[in-house]
Formats: C-alpha cells, sequence, structure tokens
C-alpha cells in the first residue's frame, strides 16, 4: 500500500542514475531534535585520472540545546550523557562507496552495509549543548572503466541524481556542487530527482 502511494521511502539503485541519502536518527531517548540545525553541501565530479565519480557531503550540525531550564524529557536522554547532549546515529546510503569519515579533522570510524543495492555507511555522533561539529564523507563510485572498489552501478551519469533528505524537525538545506560548480541557486529542502547542468 505504501508503495503504490509513494510512500515508503525506499531509495533503490537504478543504472546511470548517481543515489545519495542520509539519515539522522535520535539515539537519547528524548525530544531535543528541534535543537539541532544545520546546513549540507554535497559535492560530485569526475576524478580525471581513474574515471571514478568522487561525491563529498559535508554537514555543519549544531546542538542549540542549553544544558538546564528544560524538563528531562526534551533535554535529559537514557544514554548517561551530560544534559543537553544530542547523540545522533549518521547514516548515509550511496551508489558510492565511503572511502573516508572525518569529524573535523579526526578521523571517524563507521559500519559499513547494504541496502536495495546502495551501500550503507553508519556512525555515531554526540554533540554537547551548544556545540557545531562539521563531519565530512567521502564517497568514490566506480564508472565505466573505473578504478575504484566500489560495486555499483556502473557509468553514473553525474547530471542526474537522486537525493533523499531526512525529515528533521528543522529542516537541513543542501547545496549541490558538480564539477567544482555549485549548481542549487536556491539550496534543496526537498527530497526529489534532481539533473544539473555541466
Amino acid at each position: 500500500m505504501f508503495r503504490n502511494a509513494n510512500m515508503a521511502k525506499e531509495l533503490v539503485a537504478s543504472p546511470g542514475v548517481h543515489t545519495f541519502a542520509y539519515t539522522l536518527y535520535n539515539a537519547n531517548g528524548n525530544k531535543i531534535d528541534a535543537y539541532l540545525d544545520g546546513s549540507a553541501e554535497y559535492a560530485f565530479e569526475r576524478d580525471r585520472g581513474s574515471g571514478d565519480l568522487i561525491g563529498t557531503l559535508t554537514l555543519r550540525l549544531r546542538n542549540t540545546a542549553p544544558s538546564n531550564g528544560l524538563p528531562d524529557y526534551v533535554i535529559g536522554n537514557l544514554v548517561d550523557l551530560p544534559r543537553g547532549t544530542n547523540k545522533l546515529i549518521l547514516s548515509v546510503l550511496s551508489t558510492g562507496l565511503v572511502r573516508s569519515m572525518q569529524v573535523g579533522d579526526e578521523d571517524i570510524s563507521w559500519i559499513p552495509g547494504a541496502e536495495h543495492g546502495l551501500r550503507t555507511a553508519s556512525t555515531t555522533l554526540e554533540l554537547a549543548a551548544g556545540e557545531e561539529a562539521v563531519i565530512r564523507i567521502e564517497f568514490a563510485e566506480r564508472t565505466e572503466g573505473g578504478a575504484s572498489g566500489a560495486t555499483t552501478p556502473p557509468a553514473a551519469d553525474v547530471a542526474t541524481m537522486v537525493l533523499d533528505l531526512p525529515p528533521t524537525a528543522n529542516p537541513i538545506p543542501m547545496t549541490v556542487f558538480v564539477d567544482g560548480k555549485k549548481r542549487t541557486p536556491d539550496p534543496i529542502t526537498l527530497s526529489g530527482t534532481f539533473s544539473f547542468a555541466r
């Protein structure tokens, strides 16, 4: 029923289409979501040496929650962290394979997986009250004749991408860059299929 009504929110890898999504899950057991905001940039281009498609997600997340003054069900948590801390599970789904993740200048680990023909990678983030973090994730997607290790559909077209954004309490606008050029005059706030002139 949900599939017929286009409400299933399923992403499926399609040959020739670059597909990317990320999700943010509340791992606190509270209602702190309203205090998370930020912005996102997604850049993808072909590597001139390997021919692979290289994608980079840059997330700037801010936890604007205070450490006191609000009820426990808002800024308390069930995971023994200081009040006001926002613990998040960040997951990405892509036709590309994650090559690196960083918070600031520090490399972090992730758990790889697969879903509906897409590569997945998940990690955990903790933002203290008032903290801001920059998360950078790099992908590589094999194209026809490319050299990366990603087992993804060949010959992905960089001009077309399916983008799925998380339904956060405060929309996190995304700006898209293709081959080093900004292709979104206004940031994207809704999921969909987008075509970008090269």
